[in-house]
């Protein structure tokens, strides 16, 4: 039986102060979920993906320079902590342009959730549901489903946050393994997700599943607002990266997307 791990990352803050996600840069709240088969991982992506690091990343792995040695959405387009080479245009064109090929060749599955956190209040009226939780819960029911069709198990892993933060997510993950949610049963849940345990790691533990979460969670992010919003699609890396995603990444059933690799929410 193959095994599979999802690797989550976020896009936003989870903050539901109405005075706060007025504001266009807080009122959306994003959770990316990357889907990778064990041995694939293994075999195939962390030696390709490690190769790739090793060709542009000045040090590494023994000894990067800033935070180089993961990829973070960020510091590359910034050029900073590390990704000051990618000031060299030259330098520059070949690593993107390589990093779009391991984006487009990496076998791996994405979900997806946005959350409209005004939408949200102005629905219910009051914090009816964290919305941090909510994604994820959603997340969580489409991975269980993706599990059962390919008749295996799997478990989660997202990035750390705070100490708190942490502690929270660990609690609530718990609960949603042992109760289950609306639509999925605990039952179902404890079927196919084999830890009743979130696994937590910060990005000093350079986990590449992670890290190719962090490269593709914003550009879905963007991706799915533009067409919820009916707006072009950004033309520019992001939206190359996007266009990977909706042309084979995301989870799927024959042609239906939306509901399934991409959620908007509420």
């Amino acid at each position: 039986m193959a095994l599979y791990r999802i690797y989550i990352d976020e896009v936003g803050n989870d903050g539901m102060k109405r005075e706060k996600v007025i504001s266009p840069n807080d009122r959306y709240l994003s959770l990316t979920g990357v889907i990778l088969e064990g041995k694939y991982y293994t075999d195939v992506f962390c030696p390709r993906l490690f190769k790739f690091k090793s060709a542009y990343i000045p040090g590494y792995p023994d000894d990067p320079l800033g935070t180089s040695y993961c990829l973070h959405r960020k510091d590359i387009l910034h050029r900073q902590d590390g990704f000051e080479f990618l000031n060299n245009d030259e330098v520059r064109t070949q690593f993107n342009e390589d990093l779009l090929h391991i984006v487009g060749d990496t076998e791996f599955t994405v979900i997806s959730v946005v959350i409209d956190k005004l939408a949200h209040l102005d629905t219910y009226h009051f914090f009816h549901k964290h919305p941090y939780y909510y994604c994820l819960s959603i997340i969580m029911e489409r991975y269980v489903r993706f599990l059962e069709n390919q008749d295996s198990e799997g478990d989660v892993m997202i990035e750390a946050r705070d100490k708190n933060k942490d502690r929270e997510l660990k609690k609530n993950f718990e609960e949603l393994y042992r109760s289950g949610t609306e639509f999925i049963s605990s039952a179902r849940i404890q079927k196919v997700i084999t830890s009743k345990t979130i696994k937590i790691k910060p990005k000093t533990k350079n986990v590449y599943g992670l890290q190719l979460a962090d490269v593709v969670a914003y550009p879905s992010y963007m991706g799915m607002k533009s067409q919820k919003l009916k707006i072009d699609a950004p033309a520019n890396y992001g939206g190359k990266i996007f266009k990977i995603l909706s042309d084979e990444k995301y989870y799927r059933a024959g042609n239906r997307v939306w509901g399934l690799g991409k959620k908007w929410l509420p």
